[in-house]
């Protein structure tokens, strides 16, 4: 889907981290912020993905290649030790985006303990100490913005994936409390929650006829909703168009909540 583009001179040479960066959304938004200019940081597990993806985003006299950082966002250290492996390369960040999900379906009557804590953990969990790290690394006379990706699932009756859902609704409180914490630093902290999104992965595993009728039922605007509407909002909060915009719920659902 095509759409013109909005070009923001803000975002060139910043340094902008995307966890789970390699696929899905957050393969979109590290495209869109390449072609503004940016420095972007690639996190993810998925080496394979995130390599053939920066293939497609060479460096030019413009445009800066993207780096790929493995990072494991269940393990609290490896979280730390790459902000630092980054900024130590590269110098202060400027934006992060919290994309990195998992909304893998699980019955909660058969759910288990460990499985239970691994969707809180990448969820929810690892959200909140790239945070903790991010802001580590920030000039605090510029300030920064923080972005961080959720859900409607926990507004619109889904009950097919309880622990992401329960997560998803946590970051709620997440963004209310470090936006108000990282204000007087002029970090700004904003919350994203996409409807059903048209990723190669829930095209390929859950959206099949009977998912488009529902969507086609509760969604006020009709039409599929695709990456590309998320990594455009992304781009304007980390830009300094709302640098007056902090502690916002913005959901891209074509008002299905």
């Amino acid at each position: 889907m095509k759409y013109p583009k909005t070009d923001y001179h803000c975002l060139v040479d910043k340094k902008v981290i995307v966890t789970g960066g390699a696929t899905g959304i957050g393969a979109v938004i590290a495209k869109y912020f390449y072609e503004q200019g940016a420095q972007v940081f690639v996190l993810d597990i998925l080496k394979k993905e995130a390599n053939e993806l920066i293939k497609l985003m060479p460096s030019t006299i413009k445009l800066k290649m993207p780096k790929f950082f493995y990072c494991d966002l269940l393990e609290t250290d490896s979280i730390k030790n790459t902000f630092k492996d980054i900024y130590y390369q590269y110098g202060y960040l400027d934006t992060l985006c919290n994309n990195a999900a998992d909304d893998e379906r699980h019955n909660w009557q058969n759910i288990s303990s460990s499985e239970w804590d691994y969707y809180q953990n990448i969820n929810l969990k690892s959200q909140f100490f790239c945070i903790r790290e991010f802001v580590q690394f920030v000039d605090n006379s510029k300030g920064a913005s923080i972005i961080c990706m959720g859900s409607i699932s926990y507004l619109n009756g889904t009950v097919e994936i309880p622990s992401y859902s329960i997560a998803k609704s946590g970051l709620i409180g997440l963004v209310n409390t470090m936006a108000k914490i990282l204000g007087e630093r002029k970090i700004r902290v904003n919350l994203i929650q996409p409807g059903w999104t048209m990723t190669k992965k829930q095209l390929s595993k859950w959206v099949n006829k009977q998912a488009r009728e529902l969507i086609s039922e509760k969604q006020l605007l009709k039409g599929e909703i695709y990456p590309e509407e998320s990594a455009r909002l992304v781009l304007f909060l980390a830009s300094d168009q709302s640098k007056m915009i902090t502690k916002q719920i913005i959901n891209v659902d074509g008002g299905w909540v």
